[in-house]
């Protein structure tokens, strides 16, 4: 897997695409015992992600912030998102009009040649990172004529710096929600999306 540093997760474009669930600290503690303390904070502005495939599939993504350092707008090319707030804070809605198509997690992510967005995650490494990912693929079979499904395991390593996005999902009230979906778990069903997210999301930078 190619190492990428444009990197977005699929959850701020689309109302949310992780981390271990192994302990009950919260995911900023986790972050900052996965990177050696206290991390600064940085927040992302724009970056751009190359296709390997088409020139057309380039994307240029802008990002804006409130004064008080909340993540404001998602302007992708094709849309714009909007993230409003409650008086205490928390997202209440993302609105915005246009093309609002996530990311994907492992192909745009990860730089996967495989889709493990739906995968299992076996193991983290000692830092909480999905380290072992279990997931089928569709392939064409043309000895049979047929389309079967495949299993494979994907082997992520990270390198020994911070998600560099970690921060910016923090502002837009990710973090908060990705926790919420783990406090609740045990009272009721949980948005799929959200309990996904929370079970991939790194608090390293993939390499």
């Amino acid at each position: 897997m190619r190492k990428i540093l444009p990197y977005v997760c699929m959850l701020l474009i689309a109302c949310i695409a992780l981390t271990s669930c192994s302990n009950n600290n919260s995911m900023s503690d986790g972050f900052d015992d996965a990177n050696g303390g206290d991390v600064a904070v940085k927040l992302i502005e724009n970056f751009t992600i190359l296709s390997a495939n088409s020139p057309d599939e380039n994307q240029n993504i802008t990002m804006t912030y409130t004064t008080a350092g909340k993540l404001n707008t998602i302007t992708n090319g094709g849309g714009v998102s909007i993230f409003v707030y409650d008086n205490s804070g928390s997202v209440e809605a993302i609105t915005g009009s246009g093309n609002s198509d996530g990311i994907n997690l492992a192909q745009d992510v990860y730089q996967s040649p495989y889709d493990f967005s739906d995968g299992i995650v076996q193991s983290y490494d000692s830092n909480g990172n999905p380290s072992q990912i279990l997931f089928y693929n569709e392939e064409y079979d043309p000895s049979t004529f047929t389309w079967v499904f495949r299993e494979y395991v994907a082997t992520v390593t990270y390198d020994n710096t911070p998600n560099p996005f970690f921060r910016t999902l923090e502002a837009g009230g990710i973090i908060e929600a990705l926790e919420l979906s783990q406090v609740n778990f045990t009272t009721g069903p949980q948005s799929p999306q959200l309990v996904q997210a929370r079970m991939l999301l790194p608090f390293n930078n993939p390499s």
